[in-house]
């Protein structure tokens, strides 16, 4: 296979600032090559970004609020190549937001014609690591449940034969934040800001 085929993947994530007032971001990522970034506005209180690098290493990706930095920023985001089977792999219907405490989600996982092992697992933000159900089902895909236990960012890593598929590991939130502050109720979430593929 062409070695070049995994490049300029397309990386993203979310921000969620509807709790934070008024304020201006600022998005900066800085690494071993150049980044195109895009950005959108939802108009729901969150906004999109978007970002291609041409070469793999560690990329710093910092968030600012008014100036100052958010939590977790700047994040530390690892850009590899993807294995050659794991890049085949697609995943569809998966919530990043919106869901509830004890109400199943579940998204689906889509092979692309490839064989061998799936495995997830879900990061809460509690610090522990759970299971998730996965059910093989027909027409070449995996369904892939779990019920979260608590609200929060939580982190899903879904792997294929021990690697991690296009855009793993996969941030969601559960529940909503209520009260209005400042940076510190900005959340950024999303793979982009965990690693992704040159």
């Amino acid at each position: 296979q062409n070695p070049l085929e995994g490049y300029k993947k397309r990386t993203e994530f979310s921000i969620w600032t509807r709790e934070a007032g008024a304020g201006g971001l600022s998005i900066a990522v800085e690494g071993p090559s150049k980044a195109e970034i895009t950005f959108e506005d939802r108009k729901d209180g969150s906004c999109g970004v978007a970002y291609v690098v041409q070469e793999p290493g560690d990329y710093e990706v910092s968030i600012k609020f008014n100036d100052e930095h958010i939590p977790d920023s700047p994040f530390i985001v690892p850009i590899a190549t993807l294995s050659d089977d794991a890049r085949r792999l697609s995943i569809t219907s998966l919530q990043e937001m919106g869901l509830k405490v004890g109400q199943e989600a579940s998204f689906a996982v889509q092979l692309n014609g490839v064989r061998g092992l799936i495995d997830a697992k879900i990061h809460t933000p509690s610090g522990a690591i759970e299971e998730c159900f996965i059910t093989e089902l027909e027409n070449d895909q995996h369904a892939i449940r779990f019920i979260p236990r608590e609200n929060g960012v939580h982190s899903i890593d879904v792997r294929f034969n021990g690697s991690h598929v296009p855009g793993s590991p996969f941030k969601i939130r559960v529940g909503e934040q209520g009260q209005v502050g400042d940076p510190g109720m900005v959340s950024a979430f999303g793979p982009g800001l965990e690693g992704g593929t040159t």
